[in-house]
């Protein structure tokens, strides 16, 4: 996986994510974007909504910068 899902006043907890695979490799080099200003760059970020609900394995690979990567960040949210 080399994209973000960023989620601002959305709820989108209906949806599931799922995967054929067993795992799923997130390309950690590709999180360069962010919502909070926080500076933490994840692979599923929300602020005041929801996220799907996620049924997949997620195992972030070593390329680029670890400082600030994270898989999932969650703020103000219900």
């Amino acid at each position: 996986m080399a994209e973000q899902v960023l989620i601002k006043n959305v709820d989108l907890s209906w949806i599931t994510i799922t995967s054929e695979d067993a795992q799923v490799m997130i390309v950690r080099e590709s999180l360069t974007k962010y919502l909070s200003n926080t500076l933490i760059f994840s692979t599923f970020e929300v602020k005041y909504g929801a996220l799907p609900i996620i049924g997949v394995l997620f195992n972030m690979d070593s390329s680029g910068v670890p400082d600030e990567k994270y898989g999932f960040y969650v703020s103000n949210n219900s």
